[in-house]
């Protein structure tokens, strides 16, 4: 078996010695030694069991975030020589002078070597460019209130073909946070670099007054460049803080509301609001928000006056996902039988809420509308009277229609 003599000199390398947070240094340390090798046991020659320089005493100035290694043997003066090459990948862990202190290979040892951090991002486009990887994000308002969405956009640029990675997504105890959608890959020229980016969105909604202050998006990764050589990143940006505001002391609602645009919608009864006595109708009420999800949504109210019995379906919630963010809408549909004739009047709804675009209260509004009931003939009542054992919402001691016939005819509605 091939023998290790004695170590040779140690070299240790930093590609650069000045870089800015975010980026990772590349130290390539190489040592040697003298093999006792022949050619009887030259097939035997077993390299993997080669002790490593003490790179561990780096930490805690960097995180080793990888490491290569690779050997080569030749011949000097008659010796053979091993040379062994170490390629580490270290994260700076904070800014200033860091050094990288003497290291240890057998009986070899390297000079201290040291290493400026610059606090912050390159100071230009052009610098940021020349990375091989960096963080970009926005977010579409400066300030916002209370559970008014926010909407932020993270943005990967990468060069190379990238072999792992791992980005870290927005997060924070007081909010709620929604991806929008899935994220979008596509390529994008920075100064004559040609980037590949990866995009993704969220919609934040802070849920308590002050300041929301969210933790940096990172990344980590590997890829291959133009020459195939495996380069590690690693990069960090954080938003800026963003002031939350109390609900105002002006509005008036019970349920608050910001969102940039909210409406009421309904549909479903005659336009002549002439109708009959049993006979069976169907109201839809909707009310959509831009800029809220579907949870946030308050009940819709229950107003049905006596003389017409109501009988509601299950509300139905969606929240959708738009270039702008969330939108959301609750639907409730109402089958209603009016049970006296005469005129009766479905009250005003209303709905206060903030819109966040003009920064003022609004409602939206049903207007009332008055049904006109005319009689039903003795053979409609009495086809319409239901069991004793229906639920209804309306006045007692009235003809009722069937609920199983109402039922029927709200399904179809």
């Amino acid at each position: 078996m091939a023998t290790f003599l004695h170590a040779g000199e140690l070299k240790v390398e930093p590609d650069r010695t000045r870089l800015y947070e975010g980026e990772v240094l590349t130290l390539t340390v190489t040592g040697s030694m003298k093999l006792d090798i022949n050619l009887s046991n030259l097939f035997n020659l077993d390299l993997s069991n080669l002790p490593s320089p003490d790179i561990e005493k780096v930490e805690p100035a960097f995180e080793i975030l990888g490491k290569n290694q690779r050997y080569s043997i030749r011949t000097v003066n008659n010796d053979m020589v091993g040379e062994i090459t170490w390629t580490y990948q270290l994260a700076p862990q904070r800014s200033g002078k860091l050094t990288i202190p003497s290291l240890s290979f057998k009986d070899s040892t390297s000079k201290p070597v040291n290493i400026q951090v610059v606090s912050g991002s390159p100071p230009d486009q052009k610098a940021a460019a020349s990375r091989d990887s960096f963080i970009e994000l926005s977010a579409d308002k400066a300030e916002v209130y209370v559970q008014e969405q926010l909407t932020m956009t993270i943005r990967l640029f990468f060069s190379g073909n990238l072999v792992r990675g791992e980005l870290s997504e927005p997060d924070h105890p007081d909010a709620i946070i929604e991806p929008l959608g899935k994220q979008r890959e596509y390529s994008r020229y920075r100064d004559g670099v040609r980037y590949r980016v990866v995009e993704r969105r969220y919609a934040l909604f802070p849920q308590q007054p002050g300041e929301l202050t969210l933790p940096p998006i990172e990344f980590e990764g590997q890829a291959r460049d133009a020459s195939g050589k495996l380069i590690f990143l690693r990069d960090s940006e954080q938003l800026y803080p963003v002031p939350v505001n109390d609900v105002p002391a002006s509005y008036t609602g019970d349920t608050w509301l910001p969102a940039s645009a909210l409406t009421l919608e309904e549909s479903g009864l005659p336009e002549s609001l002439q109708v009959e006595t049993g006979e069976n109708l169907t109201r839809n009420i909707t009310l959509r928000a831009a800029g809220l999800p579907a949870e946030a949504l308050p009940p819709l109210p229950e107003l049905a006056p006596e003389g017409l019995r109501s009988y509601p379906e299950a509300p139905e919630r969606k929240t959708d996902i738009t270039p702008a963010g969330l939108a959301s809408s609750l639907s409730q549909t109402r089958a209603l039988v009016p049970v006296q004739s005469g005129p009766l009047t479905l009250p005003e709804m209303r709905i206060t809420w903030w819109d966040t675009t003009t920064d003022s209260e609004q409602v939206a509004i049903i207007p009332a509308k008055t049904l006109q009931v005319g009689g039903a003939s003795a053979q409609t009542a009495s086809q319409a009277t239901p069991s004793s054992t229906d639920n209804d919402t309306g006045a007692s001691g009235t003809s009722e229609p069937e609920l199983r016939t109402v039922t029927h005819l709200a399904g179809n509605g």
